[in-house]
């Protein structure tokens, strides 16, 4: 999980973006408290919307690099 907040650092500094920290540091679920169970590894699958809309969704870090151009420019 910390994979992805490190892509959204790298595309928001690449875009030109102030954020306010410097780097992610992973930490293990098992070192936050917390009520909810996680699972130790969930796959998003996207079959059935691929199926549902005749095509495949595209890269999640494709649609946040345009998101964040539209909000921040």
């Amino acid at each position: 999980r910390s994979s992805i907040a490190q892509e959204v650092l790298r595309v928001l500094k690449g875009l030109g973006i102030e954020v306010r920290c410097a780097q992610i540091e992973p930490v293990l679920s098992a070192a936050v408290p917390s009520r909810v169970v996680r699972p130790h590894y969930a796959l998003l699958d996207t079959h059935k919307i691929s199926q549902l809309l005749g095509k495949t969704p595209r890269p999640w870090q494709e649609a946040f690099t345009e998101y964040a151009l539209d909000v921040f420019s």
